[in-house]
């Protein structure tokens, strides 16, 4: 073998022996993130310091280093860095394989790197969430009489269980978008000190559905303020309202317009809630279109 092959077997070698030492500590114990950093600065010193060696031994030998050999090396370090750099961010995609993971038994210290593990344990915490909101609400009972209804201001005894089932299903609601939200900033935190790039794309791809959140958390407290309101003024007056039938009569017709203005405001919020909560779910069916949003535990946020 000529000398001039054995400097472009070097330089090749060199480069994809660097690639998979890389790869190797990224599904390892190194995180994404610290490989993604060391990526670029590991080819190009090691590119460096290969041709050094090259020249200084060209020189020794009075032949001459082609200048096509040192453009192919960082070529070669580039392309390397950029492959490299994709496989190790595609291996975090949301896919089926992490979904297949996080439903499955593998320990947690099992899977590798660890923003893979971080991003696996942060569904696993989320579907255990919602399977254990959808138990509890199996046991729930329809709110009784319904809300809203004539038969629901009957008299101040009813009035107050009403209330007080409204406020039960509501709390019940927000806390288990509590639990959900807290699974989500424990996973950031982890998340942004094993790997801040992914991080931010997560985040950026998310920000539809983190608007959503924030819009229905603030929606459905607005709703509940509105209807203990509602509930609290009939309450306050249940004297001056009396059933007949299925219709609602007033003594005063300054109450009867505040009841009805105050219906009107709570229903409405109530409307709205369902309408940004319907375009959650279609917007998650859109995203995985096969995979049943019960299995993934992201209903909420």
């Amino acid at each position: 073998m000529s000398q001039r092959s054995r400097d472009w077997l070097i330089v090749i070698v060199t480069n994809l022996t660097a690639a998979v030492w890389l790869f190797w500590h990224a599904t390892g114990e190194m995180s994404g993130e610290t490989t993604l950093k060391s990526t670029p600065i590991v080819f190009v010193v090691l590119n460096a310091v290969v041709l050094w060696s090259i020249r200084a031994k060209n020189r020794g030998l009075q032949l001459p280093t082609p200048t096509r050999l040192v453009v192919t090396a960082m070529m070669l370090a580039l392309l390397a860095s950029g492959c490299l750099w994709a496989v190790l961010h595609r291996d975090l995609d949301f896919s089926h394989e992490i979904l297949n993971e996080a439903t499955s038994s593998i320990p947690i210290s099992a899977i590798k790197p660890e923003s893979r593990a971080i991003l696996v344990q942060l569904l696993r915490t989320r579907l255990q969430n919602s399977r254990e909101q959808v138990a509890a609400a199996s046991r729930l009972k329809p709110i009784t009489p319904a809300l809203y209804s004539a038969e629901s201001f009957e008299n101040e005894e009813v009035i107050q269980s009403v209330k007080s089932q409204a406020e039960a299903a509501a709390s019940f609601d927000i806390s288990y978008a509590d639990k959900q939200q807290a699974a989500m900033t424990e996973f950031r935190a982890r998340m942004s000190r094993a790997d801040p790039a992914y991080l931010e794309s997560f985040e950026a791809q998310r920000k539809e559905a983190n608007d959503e959140f924030a819009k229905a958390s603030s929606q459905e407290k607005q709703w509940l303020e509105a209807t203990t309101a509602l509930y609290d003024f009939a309450a306050a007056n249940h004297r001056l309202i009396r059933l007949e039938g299925n219709r609602l009569f007033f003594s005063d017709s300054r109450v009867k317009a505040s009841f009805e203005d105050k219906k009107e405001h709570a229903v409405d919020l109530l409307n709205k809630l369902q309408a940004v909560q319907k375009q959650q779910a279609e917007r998650q069916e859109k995203a995985m279109p096969d995979v049943p949003l019960s299995k993934l535990g992201l209903r909420r946020n």
